[in-house]
C-alpha cells in the first residue's frame, strides 16, 4: 500500500521513498494495533476508526518531522489517544476513557501478546458478511489502507465504499461476530473464506499495470504469508502463497512497454524473477505433504500453483495431463 495524499500531496504525484517506508510501517503495525485496541475495548468500530485517524496524523507528522525512533509505539499511542476521544463521546464508556487516560504513555502503548492479526482477519472475513464487505474490511483494518485507497482499487466512488464499511461494521456489532480463530471443526471452511478474500484482493491488482495495482497485489501476498506462517499445518494456505508468489514472479513480463497484457505463452521467460520462483517452490514443497488433507470439494491451490509455472508436471490429485476437472491452468489468471 502507498500512503494516501495528505496536506497537498496529490494522488498523481509518484510516492517518494519516504512514503514507501511509511507504507511498510503502516502495513506492519496497523493491523496489530487494531487487534489490540479491539481486544481491550471490545468495540471494533472505535478500534478501527482510531487507528485510521492515527495513520492520517502519522503520515502528516512524519512527512514534516521525519519517522520517529519507535514508529510502532508512536502510532499505537496516537491511536490509543484517539480512541479515548471517541470513547468520551459516548457517556456510558466514559469511565473506561478516564482509566486509559491515566496510563496512556508510550511505554505501555504497545501490548505485544503474539500476532493478533489472524483473529482479526477471520473476523473481517466472517461468512455473515458479503464478499465485498470482507474485502474492504480486510484491507482497511488488517492492511491499513484508507477508504479512498480501497475505493480507487475497486473502482467505486469513495462514498460508496465508506457506506459499505459502515454497514459491515454495524453487522459485526449486531451479529456479535467474534474476532477469534475458529475451532478445529470449523477451521477448513472459515480458512477458505479468508484465502478467497486474499486471492480476490490479489486479483484486483493483478491485471492493473499501475503502481497502485502492484501494491494491492503485494499486500495480498503479505496477507497470504501472514496466514501461512500463523497456520503452518494448513496446506491450502501454503498453496495459495505459492500460487501468488509464482504469479508475482512474472510481474515484469506481464505487460509490454505500452501496458498491454502479454499472455503467458508469449512472455519472455528471461524476465521472470528467479528469486521469487525459488521462494514459491519452497512454499509449494511445504504445501505438498498436506495434499491428502484437502477435501475433494476444494480446488487444490497447491496443484494450481504447480501448473502455473510447471504445466508439464502432474498436478496433485490428478492422474493424467492435461487436467480439465479440478485444477485446469486455464482457470487461472495469465
Amino acid at each position: 500500500m502507498c500512503p494516501a495524499p495528505v496536506d497537498g500531496h496529490t494522488a498523481g504525484v509518484q510516492a517518494s521513498a519516504e512514503d514507501a517506508a511509511l507504507a511498510r510501517i503502516v502495513r506492519r503495525e496497523a493491523g496489530l494495533i487494531v487487534a489490540q485496541l479491539q481486544r481491550r475495548l471490545g468495540n471494533f468500530d472505535i478500534a478501527e476508526e482510531a487507528v485510521q485517524e492515527a495513520i492520517i496524523i502519522a503520515l502528516r507528522t512524519w512527512r514534516r518531522d521525519g519517522v520517529p525512533a519507535n514508529p510502532g509505539g508512536w502510532l499505537s499511542l496516537a491511536a490509543r489517544r484517539r480512541a479515548i476521544d471517541l470513547l468520551r463521546k459516548r457517556s456510558r464508556e466514559l469511565p473506561l476513557a478516564d482509566e486509559w487516560d491515566a496510563d496512556a504513555t508510550a511505554a505501555d502503548a504497545v501490548e505485544h501478546t503474539g500476532d493478533e492479526r489472524l483473529p482479526m482477519l477471520f473476523g473481517c472475513c466472517h461468512p455473515a458478511l458479503s464478499v465485498e464487505a470482507r474485502l474492504a474490511l480486510t484491507l482497511r483494518a488488517v492492511v491499513g489502507m484508507t477508504t479512498p485507497q480501497i475505493a480507487s482499487a475497486f473502482l467505486v466512488p469513495e462514498a460508496t465504499m465508506a457506506q459499505r464499511l459502515v454497514r459491515a461494521k454495524r453487522k459485526i456489532t449486531s451479529a456479535g461476530i467474534p474476532f477469534t480463530i475458529p475451532a478445529a471443526a470449523d477451521l477448513a471452511p472459515r480458512l477458505d473464506d479468508v484465502l478467497t478474500v486474499i486471492y480476490l484482493s490479489y486479483n484486483a491488482g493483478y491485471l492493473e499495470p499501475s503502481e497502485s495495482g502492484r501494491e494491492l497485489s503485494d499486500d495480498a501476498i503479505w496477507l497470504a504469508e501472514l496466514v501461512a506462517r500463523a497456520l503452518p499445518d494448513q496446506g491450502e494456505a501454503w498453496g495459495l502463497l505459492a500460487l501468488l508468489t509464482f504469479l508475482y514472479s512474472r510481474t515484469t513480463s506481464r505487460f509490454d512497454d505500452h501496458d498491454r497484457l502479454v499472455l503467458l505463452e508469449d512472455q519472455d521467460r528471461r524476465r521472470w524473477d528467479g528469486v521469487a520462483i525459488s521462494r514459491a517452490d519452497g512454499y509449494l514443497s511445504t504445501a505438498l505433504p498436506f495434499a491428502d488433507q484437502v477435501d475433494s470439494s476444494y480446488r487444490p491451490r497447491s496443484a494450481a500453483a504447480m501448473q502455473t509455472l510447471h504445466p508439464g508436471l502432474k498436478p496433485i490429485g490428478c492422474r493424467s495431463l492435461p487436467c480439465t476437472t479440478c485444477c485446469s491452468v486455464t482457470t487461472l489468471p495469465r
